[in-house]
């Protein structure tokens, strides 16, 4: 009988220790977690005049498609205050657009794809930051594989050629596209002129801004008018500026 009694107590002490095991192991906190992760950002890059269904106030928006990679223990929920976009030396440009949503949820572990809109589509934008809730700022740059491209057409009484720019890298100053134009032969017959300086009184050269003439970037949908009694078929136009390189296209019906 007394053996028994012990062995009742012992198992009663036991299933009490492995209780308060059980209690201690529940209500202890787990660990802080961590922030971390990784930016990327596509290199083709958006300027619209419009962007889900609101209007650029500055003439295009900056449209970037960036994927947040969470390597941490806990989700992140970024929101308009955790975007920046930067100059070449790290210097602030902008915060996204107040006119459209910048959140993006990302969950421990995973990678989510987001668009993050900026009124600011100048040419100083080269970087982009993002801020993690522990204060970490993560910088990526920018990189584009779009080149300044255009298509070419005549206008309906054939006394113009029409240039349609469809394709640009990150916003481009009008004052730094540059415009020339070599003849059938070779030969330079309009030498490097910046799209703000082109005269069509002058030049016989017109650039046509497809926003606000007041804005003092090109943009997507712009044209450039070049007669085609003075640019002859077989002429060549090549449109170059110091961040993009050169894109040479050839007048030709």
């Amino acid at each position: 009988m007394r053996k028994t009694s012990i062995l009742l107590v012992i198992v009663v002490a036991a299933a009490l220790v492995l209780s308060l095991i059980t209690v201690l192991f529940l209500t202890s906190p787990s660990g802080p977690g961590t922030y971390a992760g990784s930016l990327t950002v596509d290199p083709v890059d958006y300027r619209p005049s419009a962007y889900g269904g609101v209007q650029a106030p500055r003439g295009s928006f900056m449209v970037l498609n960036v994927t947040f990679a969470n390597t941490g223990t806990l989700d992140v929920n970024f929101n308009r205050t955790s975007w920046t976009v930067l100059d070449p030396d790290g210097v602030f440009v902008d915060s996204p657009s107040t006119l459209l949503n910048s959140s993006l949820f990302v969950p421990a572990r995973q990678s989510v794809r987001g668009a993050i809109v900026f009124d600011d589509s100048s040419y100083r934008v080269a970087e982009v930051s993002v801020s993690l809730p522990n204060g970490k700022r993560i910088i990526t740059h920018l990189t584009t594989t779009l080149k300044i491209e255009l298509t070419v057409a005549v206008t309906g009484d054939g006394t113009n050629w029409s240039l349609l720019l469809v394709s640009l890298p990150l916003a481009v100053l009008r004052s730094n596209a540059n415009l020339s134009i070599i003849s059938p032969t070779g030969t330079i017959v309009f030498p490097p002129t910046s799209f703000a300086a082109l005269d069509y009184s002058r030049d016989k050269v017109d650039y046509i801004p497809s926003t606000s003439p007041a804005s003092s970037t090109i943009a997507i949908g712009d044209r450039l008018h070049l007669s085609t009694l003075v640019y002859p078929n077989g002429s060549q136009v090549e449109l170059s500026s110091g961040m993009t390189g050169s894109f040479i296209v050839t007048l030709q019906h």
